[in-house]
Parts: C-alpha cells; structure tokens; sequence
C-alpha cells in the first residue's frame, strides 16, 4: 500500500510539473523589434505602402484548439483596444505549432488559413475597411500589441466557445 500511495504521488507531482501549458509566440519578422513600430509597417494614411503585419511563430498549441485567434490593439486608444485594430482566425490545420504569416493591412481579401472574424474600427482613420489596420497614431507614441489564442470556436456562427491559451507581444510604438 505504501509503495502504491508513493507511486501516485509521484506522478501526480510530475504531470503537476510536466504538464504546464507551453503555449508560447514570437515575433520573427527582424524589423519588429517590439520597441518601435517599422516605419514602413504603418496605415496608408501616414505613409504606409504594402503593410502587412508581423509572421509571429506559435508553439505548444492545445491539441483541442480549431483555430488561433489573433486580436490587434492599440493599448493607449481605449476605442481601438481589445482587438480595435482587427481580430482574424488563422487555420493551423490543427497542428501543435504554426507559423501565423504576414496579413496585409486594410483589405478584405485575406490569404488562405486567415479569414476575418472582427473588422477593425479604425475606418475614419484609414478611410478603408478590412480585417487588419496597421499601426495608425501618426507618431503619438502610441503602444501597439498583438494577443495570440489558442481558442475553440464555432466557425459558422463567428462565435468563440473557449479560449484555451493566450499570450501578448509587444509590437512596439508608433
């Protein structure tokens, strides 16, 4: 009885210790330093030609999770926080790890595995719609952000059923 209660307690402590969410991202696109928005990586309005944002590297992916949610906030403008500047769902076929690649900015008209689940709200400020505005303060300073997750959602009615695991990374300011 002894060597069983030793037993169980030993494994409990491992897969306690083990089995620790390794939901992680990062950023790999080399001009996104999470310090300073890339000049060229900004809206239309303020010059920006060919946006797109960063290719962003996802690990340790919940085997139950559908798809990856991918929420664009400026952190220092309440009305364009929590996803203000787009929210996109990205197929990851269901894979542990992905790579999330560019999404160019304020189209509609995604790349296969990405498709738009929220537009952003910054349509007075760049004056189109789509599924991703880039950085779009004019150089206030404004600190720009990117929430990974790792969700559980019911694609057809646009409505997410859980989040599993979530992570932030700093984009930087603009």
């Amino acid at each position: 009885m002894k060597h069983f209660a030793i037993s169980t307690f030993l494994y409990f402590l491992t897969t306690a210790c083990f089995s620790q969410s390794t939901f992680k991202a990062v950023v790999t696109d080399s001009a996104w330093d999470g310090k300073t928005v890339p000049k060229s990586q900004v809206c239309k309005r303020f010059g920006g030609k060919g946006a797109v944002s960063p290719t962003i590297q996802v690990d340790g992916i919940p085997q139950e999770a559908n798809a990856i949610l991918i929420s664009f906030s400026d952190e220092s403008y309440t009305q364009m926080a929590n996803g203000g500047h787009g929210v996109i769902l990205f197929d990851h076929q269901m894979k542990t790890s992905a790579v999330i690649p560019n999404i160019p900015a304020e189209i509609d008209n995604l790349p296969e595995g990405l498709s738009q689940f929220k537009s952003h709200s910054g349509r007075g400020w760049s004056g189109t719609g789509g599924a991703y505005l880039p950085p779009c303060s004019g150089g206030r300073g404004n600190y720009y952000s990117v929430e990974i997750a790792a969700v559980i959602v019911d694609i057809p009615n646009k409505k997410i059923v859980k989040k599993l695991e979530k992570t932030s990374l700093e984009l930087g300011r603009y």
